[in-house]
Parts: structure tokens; C-alpha cells; sequence
């Protein structure tokens, strides 16, 4: 299997208060990114209604794109999207929205849901060697 990838992180926030004609502001930019060109890749999808689910990150077995099965050493990051807000948990940090969160070393990553009815969608990247 041959990977090629990347997991950036870019913030950027402008503060400005204005007042008797005098204008301040306050600005903080972060951008960080990471590449790829080794190791495996897993993508876990699917839906998510009221009960939490929880992902084996490791030890644990996933298909490549061939469809060959793949078995990670370590899982060393975790991304995860979900269409609602819901609660992000590798065993011990923990985190509620409904983009972007990184992790890694968990054994377990659970995802909860901060609603009461209805369904969401879920992606989780796995990246590990």
C-alpha cells in the first residue's frame, strides 16, 4: 500500500475595537502541518443516532483500497468529522463539536452524540504504521 498525505491545522483570528477614532487590534495566526509519505491509512464511516459508538483503534483491523485486510502496530492520529455536534473520547481527552479533533494512542475512540433525536454522519481517518 503506498499513502501519500497530509494533516493541516491553520487558525487565524482578528480582534478590533474601536473607539474615540483610535482603532486596536489583536491578531493571532497558527498554521501547522504535517506530511505523509509512509505508514497506512483508514477511513471509518457511518451513522450515528442517539447511542454513542465506539471505534477499536487498536489493535484492530481495517481493508486498504484494494480491499486487502490491514492490521495498524499503533494508531498514532485520529481525525473525526461528524454532521451534528457530538462528543469526541479516546480515553481520556475528550472533546464536543463536529469537525475537525486529533488524538492519538488511544485504544478506543468514542463518539457521543449532544443531541437527543434524530441521526448524524460520521468519518473517522485513522493514520498509523
Amino acid at each position: 500500500m503506498s499513502i501519500e498525505g497530509r494533516i493541516a491545522i491553520d487558525i487565524g483570528f482578528t480582534d478590533i475595537y474601536t473607539a474615540a477614532a483610535v482603532q486596536s487590534a489583536q491578531r493571532i495566526s497558527f498554521t501547522a502541518t504535517d506530511t505523509y509519505t509512509s505508514g497506512k491509512v483508514a477511513v471509518v464511516s457511518g451513522t450515528l443516532g442517539t447511542a454513542a459508538v465506539t471505534i477499536a483503534l487498536q489493535p484492530t483491523t481495517f481493508r486498504d483500497a484494494s480491499g486487502s485486510l490491514v492490521s495498524f502496530a499503533a494508531v498514532e492520529r485520529v481525525i473525526g468529522q461528524t454532521s451534528r455536534a457530538c462528543n469526541f473520547d479516546d480515553t481520556g481527552s475528550s472533546v464536543v463539536g463536529q469537525t475537525l479533533v486529533l488524538f492519538g494512542g488511544g485504544s478506543d475512540l468514542t463518539i457521543t452524540p449532544s443531541y437527543t433525536s434524530g441521526t448524524a454522519t460520521y468519518t473517522v481517518v485513522l493514520y498509523g504504521t
